[in-house]
């Protein structure tokens, strides 16, 4: 069984440190939405973690939908190689929309099974704070021994 496929009690105090980091980085980066979302096997698609402000103009369904269609995209995309020899990584994706609005998925450096999903302006800030997700995602892990 895979270790992203449920969480236990003794999980729940790092959880909720993940949590504090979104949304402290959702009030940063005015973000409606943000969610650490599994890139493969059962949790492809799935946030694992997630916040939604309050002036959110989606709602929680929506959302979840958002979060699966961006990865599906990013996934499709991640491996095409534009620039033969060159081993370069993707950074992040990211769908400008009118108004301001930009759908991004942000893929952590160190981690190949969760990017960040958001509506922001502000990938840079986001960007920055990613070291401190990463590392709590790791002690996840090594609390639970995976």
């Amino acid at each position: 069984m895979s270790f992203w496929s449920r969480f236990l009690k003794k999980d729940l105090k790092t959880i909720e440190l993940l949590q504090k980091d979104l949304d402290s980085i959702m009030g940063k980066t005015s973000s409606e939405f943000m969610g650490i979302v599994g890139l493969m096997g059962k949790i492809k698609g799935l946030d694992l973690v997630s916040s939604i402000s309050d002036s959110c103009k989606y709602d929680h369904k929506q959302v979840k939908g958002i979060y699966a269609k961006m990865i599906e995209a990013y996934l499709r995309f991640k491996n095409l190689n534009f620039n033969p020899g060159n081993n370069l990584s993707l950074q992040y994706m990211s769908f400008e929309y009118n108004m301001g609005a930009s759908f991004c998925v942000i893929p952590f450096s160190n981690r190949d099974d969760v990017a960040i999903v958001t509506l922001t302006q502000n990938i840079q800030k986001i960007q920055k704070k990613m070291d401190n997700i990463s590392d709590l995602l790791k002690k996840l892990e090594e609390d639970r021994g995976d």
